[in-house]
């Protein structure tokens, strides 16, 4: 079985690569720069027009995280890239599109049956991309707003990027944050290109969620950062903007998938894991 993933050198699409085969899936990347993605697939470029209606699974991982820790980069022409992965995919292909709940950041609740989008700013652009897929029979994966673990964690990468391993925190702290290991949600991604039936959408993520408060604090307790740094309103908005004040008081509550059934906590895995944190700057 041939699967294509987009993406596969994203946070999320390097496990979903992984995993798949471990599984015994031959897996192909798709990149506009083949040289750059996932050294375990095979490398798959836009222009490839020989392995079109190939592929018996598609999966785009190339929505970038929105995370307070794992940034990604927008890709340069998504529209482009999901005219690419249509035209690879057999026409009884399973379809997968992962995106965040960041396309509800601005509701209270998600609906169980319903999609009402109300993105936060960052998010905007991945709405429409979405509702097209959604039309071309795309069965959308939505991820939480924090992912973690792998060897390469989002978290202890972003962390050490910083110029200070005090971690900011707007006083008082209103959001909270859904989470999930990278091993559970690429290992329900295979889970889902393996069934014959699909639901409409599925929410993944973690049942307990964590204020900004808590997650930083929780971070300096298990030796992942050096203290908390607590701003004001004004003083948070000045150093990071609005779009990150956004993820910042993001509360929409989601209906998580009961088929979704994580081995992993985050509370556990920071108190497991071992790490050695980089000196704050001078």
């Amino acid at each position: 079985m041939k699967v294509l993933v987009a993406g596969g050198n994203s946070v999320l699409g390097r496990h979903v690569v992984r995993h798949l085969i471990d599984h015994g899936y031959q897996v192909f990347a798709l990149s506009q720069h083949p040289e750059q993605d996932n050294p375990l697939a095979i490398p798959l470029a836009l222009q490839d027009e020989y392995m079109a209606g190939k592929f018996d699974a598609v999966i785009c991982c190339a929505r970038p995280v929105m995370a307070p820790y794992a940034q990604e980069k927008q890709p340069p022409d998504f529209s482009e890239l999901m005219e690419s992965l249509e035209r690879f995919a057999k026409p009884d292909a399973t379809k997968l599109y992962t995106s965040g709940i960041e396309v509800f950041g601005c509701a209270d609740e998600c609906s169980p049956v319903e999609l009402k989008f109300e993105p936060l700013s960052a998010a905007e652009k991945d709405v429409p991309v979405l509702q097209e897929a959604i039309k071309l029979g795309w069965t959308p994966v939505f991820v939480p707003t924090l992912v973690y673990g792998g060897q390469e964690c989002p978290i202890h990468t972003s962390l050490n990027r910083r110029e200070s391993l005090r971690i900011p925190v707007l006083i008082p702290s209103s959001g909270l944050y859904y989470a999930a290991h990278l091993d559970d949600l690429a290992a329900f991604h295979v889970t889902l290109i393996e069934q014959d039936t699909l639901a409409p959408f599925y929410f993944l993520a973690e049942e307990k969620r964590y204020s900004p408060e808590v997650l930083a604090d929780m971070l300096v307790k298990y030796g992942w950062a050096e203290g908390v740094k607590c701003l004001s309103l004004p003083s948070f908005l000045k150093q990071y903007g609005e779009e990150v004040l956004e993820v910042e008081t993001m509360t929409v509550n989601v209906p998580i998938s009961p088929d979704f059934e994580p081995v992993n906590r985050l509370s556990t895995y920071l108190s497991q894991t071992r790490i050695t944190p980089a000196h704050d700057h001078p």
